[in-house]
């Protein structure tokens, strides 16, 4: 059986290796020059880091037993985090529970009912109930309207930009409940995995695996169109050539795969574009000196135009990157947004006097180096009824299957539940059978 992959990330890599493992003949396209998907690294000087910042928790059991059978389990390693809040022109101490009760922006009753919140969510397993109403909603109901206005609503706007009113409670229990689960007993330490060497040792060594099995890896081939032939095989045609197999499996985004694949019938199309995504822009700033003392700066202020900050270099020490400090800022947004289309120099310059606001120490003479990525759909949207909204893995075009990130619910999109996708999508396709012709 001969099998597509279209996409590099971690799910189509995954996907690539499992099928491979069971003698499936796999070829996988991505039409960049490097693998990984949002996963992928850049190499500076003479050391790779991820192009968007990545961790794994200590419950991403996915991807901890992929990394352990790969032969990368010596390179994994467990810290320990610290998270802050600039909130009222200062950066705050935020990710202990001490850390909290010191926080004197929140009365003692918005203390106690952000920690009821939490509690609960983190010990509370019907998402189903939860993604009938709006994160904002239900946190402005329970938690209240400060606690709202201080915490959730920012961390909100951080990941959905203007539209954050439309994301669903379901979506925050999944993050509250996944970052839970990596604090110790109590709630105090939060360790955070990462492979020493970066996350691109994994996309490599996926890769090597690949084509060790007689899989290939084409990349930067860009599909043209995905047709079904009479003969019920999937064709597909790149920038390139042209191909048959018995199966393809699609990992793009919804708005990519109804470009590429004109035969997907309008009720299916219809569907799947009710997905809406935000996308992204990740700056890498390689500083003379260290920007904060935390690793993750969530930002409550509305002023500042970015919604968070993270100083890689505070997890990993700089010695790993020639005592270089190494920080990322996070801002997700939408295409007719001008910081999304505005130059390299332009944003830099914007985001500078922000960082100045931040730290008052901070000048543009600190940045040696920077880097900027943009991703046109980096984050679903996940609206009331989620669920609801999804199509299955099969299209409506015999023998293609789509495995995308806007599939991954109700947990957040994140590179462990890439790698469970791209499990799940690798059994499904061994199960279904190719449909004979008539």
């Amino acid at each position: 059986m001969e099998i597509a992959i279209i996409g590099g990330g971690v799910a189509g890599l995954t996907a690539a290796y499992r099928l491979s493992k069971d003698g499936v003949s796999v070829t996988l396209f991505e039409r960049d020059k490097v693998l990984g998907g949002l996963a992928g690294v850049v190499k500076i000087d003479n050391f790779l880091i991820e192009k968007y910042y990545h961790h794994i928790f200590t419950t991403d059991f996915e991807i901890i037993n992929l990394i352990d059978e790969i032969g990368l389990k010596d390179k994994l390693m467990w810290l320990e985090s610290r998270m802050g809040l600039f909130y009222e022109n200062k950066i705050h101490a935020f990710g202990t529970p001490g850390e909290l009760f010191r926080f004197k922006h929140l009365s003692f009753l918005d203390k106690l009912r952000f920690g009821a919140t939490v509690l609960f969510l983190k010990n509370y397993n019907n998402w189903r109930e939860l993604e009938k109403t709006t994160a904002i909603e239900w946190m402005r109901k329970y938690a209240g309207e400060n606690v709202c206005k201080v915490i959730w609503e920012p961390l909100l706007v951080a990941k959905f930009g203007k539209n954050y009113q439309k994301a669903s409670m379901s979506w925050l229990w999944g993050k509250i409940k996944l970052r839970g689960s990596s604090r110790s007993k109590g709630g105090k330490k939060e360790r955070l995995g990462y492979l020493l060497g970066s996350f691109g040792l994994l996309i490599d060594k996926l890769e090597n695996e690949i084509i060790s099995m007689s899989g290939t890896v084409k990349k930067e081939e860009k599909i043209v169109r995905i047709d079904a032939t009479d003969g019920n095989k999937v064709f597909i045609k790149t920038d390139k050539g042209e191909y048959e197999f018995d199966k393809a499996v699609s990992t793009v985004a919804y708005p990519v795969l109804i470009r590429i694949a004109p035969q997907l019938s309008e009720e299916y199309k219809k569907k799947i574009n009710q997905v809406e995504y935000a996308s992204t822009v990740c700056v890498i700033l390689i500083l003379k000196n260290s920007f904060t003392y935390n690793y993750w700066e969530n930002i409550s202020d509305n002023s500042i135009p970015f919604g968070g900050i993270i100083e890689h270099t505070n997890f990993i020490r700089p010695s790993a990157y020639n005592n270089k400090n190494i920080l990322y800022i996070s801002n997700y947004l939408y295409r007719d947004e001008w910081l999304y289309k505005c130059s390299d120099k332009e944003l830099i310059e914007e985001y500078s006097k922000h960082l100045k606001k931040m730290n008052p120490n901070f000048s543009e003479e600190w940045i040696e180096q920077f880097f900027i990525f943009r991703d046109e759909f980096a984050q679903p949207i996940v609206t009331i009824n989620y669920s609801q909204t999804l199509p299955n893995f099969e299209t409506p075009i015999k023998n293609l299957f789509t495995a995308t990130m806007a599939q991954i619910y109700p947990e957040d999109r994140g590179m462990n539940y890439s790698v469970k996708l791209g499990n799940q999508i690798a059994d499904i396709v061994l199960k279904i059978e190719p449909i004979q012709p008539a």
